[in-house]
């Protein structure tokens, strides 16, 4: 079974090596990568019964019948509706949300990108990864 906290620490860890190593296409797409695995672990946190915290799929159907969010984040967001419903509230979060789901195209399609952001582009992106990160990370022990 995935561990997306896990995951997520990982992922965090590797966003910052490669931000301090001005590799910042990298950076986006695993920034991208490890909000999706925090978002996918509180969505699964939100499941009261721990035997049943695994996605709804035809066929393995679950009561709660949350289905595994593609990689969109408002998508994945939306699937958390307490956390949603706060985000929402703040304006600033969600643009948080949009420059990491999509700093110049979809975080998961920096993979095939070949080029680097301008340095503006990149401290942008990563003021708004960071706080995100800080904002989701203090939501998880409150929802």
């Amino acid at each position: 079974m995935e561990n997306y906290e896990g995951a997520y620490l990982q992922r965090h860890q590797d966003t910052k090596v490669l931000h301090e190593a001005d590799r910042a296409t990298a950076a986006m797409h695993f920034g991208g990568c490890a909000v999706e695995c925090l978002l996918k672990a509180m969505i699964l946190a939100q499941i009261p019964n721990p035997d049943q915290r695994q996605w709804h799929t035809d066929e393995a159907p679950q009561p709660h019948g949350i289905k595994r969010p593609g990689h969109d984040l408002q998508e994945a967001l939306k699937q958390c509706q307490k956390l949603y419903d706060r985000a929402k509230k703040t304006p600033q979060v969600i643009r948080w949300f949009n420059a990491v789901n999509k700093p110049s195209q979809h975080f998961i399609d920096l993979r095939y990108s070949d080029t680097e952001p301008d340095p503006e582009e990149s401290k942008s992106w990563w003021d708004a990864y960071t706080q995100l990160c800080r904002w989701l990370e203090k939501q998880k022990t409150s929802l």
